[in-house]
């Protein structure tokens, strides 16, 4: 294996552009496994890691989402072996998969459900953990009315699924064009709404368990008469601003933040590991109870594919997940 390998990196010296660069090869720390990257996908995270890239100078490879072919393990892997197929969403404090080899902690590598391609596994995993801590680490839900504010975007989309398993959860998504209602129907929704018009008029019983998904803001301020007495709200993105929360205070609300990297940050020992909820997705997924959410293959992982891909996210007209395949 080579000492440098291809990768995508953030340009310091052209306003912060992305481009083709050969970089050292990982180094692979005893826990880790080292990844030959087949296939990745975009999101998000990854628009908002480039914008703090400006004061963070160690942020030099973006990519948060990946599945690919193990080529090395650490000393201290026993469950993971060189040739396993893997998939898995990484860790925001280390360089990603935007490159054609990663580094990644054991712990956090799931392997790759076997009926799906590679990028078609790649679109998986940040959003689906996300959806699933938020289902059964926060809410802790079981049976409710819940309401998914973003319904056709990445975490949305696996929210539908995974609460769609859940037979006492009746699933509200929101949805403003008929393409983006029509999918969140597909994957499992009970009925879509549009977030485009006010929400009262469209939310005549309370719900139980919301996700903003996007453009929290405005919803926060608007949800808490449509909520049920000791429910929940759940955000995955940034505020704006500063949020005013005494109006959830009435009805006993409680407020969740989820982020899925903070168990990478954090690794805390009382909950499930990534990777042992992603070997589950992987079981769902080849059992045909979950569908992966890949709505676009880009190319292979290139800077001219990623910027394409970040301006197809910044125009928020996307469905599903965009992803690259180097196969």
């Amino acid at each position: 294996m080579s000492a440098a390998m291809h990768a995508v990196v953030i340009d310091r010296d052209d306003g912060f552009a992305l481009k083709d660069a050969q970089v050292p090869l990982p180094a692979v720390g005893e826990q880790d496994v080292l990844v030959r990257v087949d296939a990745a996908a975009i999101n998000p995270a990854d628009q908002r890691l480039l914008a703090r890239a400006r004061e963070n100078p160690a942020i030099s490879i973006l990519g948060f989402d990946a599945c690919g072919t193990v080529v090395q393990t650490g000393a201290a892997v026993q469950h993971i072996a060189v040739g396993d197929a893997v998939y898995y969403a990484g860790d925001v404090s280390r360089a990603g998969c935007f490159a054609q080899y990663q580094a990644v902690h054991a712990d956090l590598v799931g392997i790759k459900p076997a009926r799906l391609s590679a990028a078609e596994a790649a679109a998986m995993p940040l959003t689906a953990l996300t959806a699933w801590e938020l289902l059964h680490e926060h809410f802790c839900l079981e049976r409710g009315r819940l309401l998914v504010l973003g319904g056709a975007g990445g975490v949305g989309s696996q929210l539908i699924q995974l609460a769609a398993r859940l037979p006492d959860v009746e699933i509200i998504a929101s949805a403003s064009r008929p393409e983006s209602r029509d999918w969140c129907l597909q994957l499992g929704a009970h009925r879509v709404i549009d977030h485009s018009r006010p929400l009262a008029a469209q939310l005549p019983e309370a719900v139980s368990h919301a996700v903003l998904a996007h453009h929290p803001d405005a919803y926060l301020k608007t949800l808490p008469p449509l909520m049920q007495p000791f429910g929940h709200i759940a955000c995955i993105v940034p505020l704006a601003a500063a949020a005013d929360l005494n109006p959830l205070m009435q009805k006993s609300l409680s407020f969740h933040w989820e982020y899925m990297f903070t168990k990478p940050l954090f690794q805390p020992s009382d909950r499930p590991t990534q990777g042992h909820i992603l070997n589950q997705i992987s079981r769902w997924l080849d059992e045909g109870l979950l569908r992966s959410t890949q709505t676009c293959c880009l190319g292979p992982v290139c800077a001219q594919n990623v910027q394409h891909a970040l301006a197809l996210l910044a125009s928020s007209q996307t469905i599903g997940k965009l992803t690259f395949s180097n196969l």
